[in-house]
């Protein structure tokens, strides 16, 4: 079988349900936040990636805990599982 892979969605954050943000690695994009997501087992259902210069010099990952409602922002790109 052919293993589905969660959409990313450019130009939407996803605010609330957080409980941990976190670096992504240096140079990595949105995926990488994606990726963590996966890796966090099935307390994660949502993250948003959010964009260099927003919150602060670095992106960021957000993962959540929850699927808040989708938001257009240019600030973002989230992604659910």
């Amino acid at each position: 079988p052919v293993a589905r892979v969660p959409p990313i969605r450019g130009t939407v954050d996803r605010p609330g349900g957080d409980y941990t943000s976190v670096p992504p690695p240096a140079g990595a994009k949105a995926g990488a936040c994606r990726d963590l997501c996966d890796a966090d087992g099935a307390q994660c259902k949502a993250w948003t990636y959010v964009n260099a210069g927003v919150q602060a010099p670095n992106p960021r990952c957000w993962l959540k805990n929850t699927v808040p409602a989708a938001q257009a922002n240019g600030c973002c790109t989230s992604g659910t599982k």
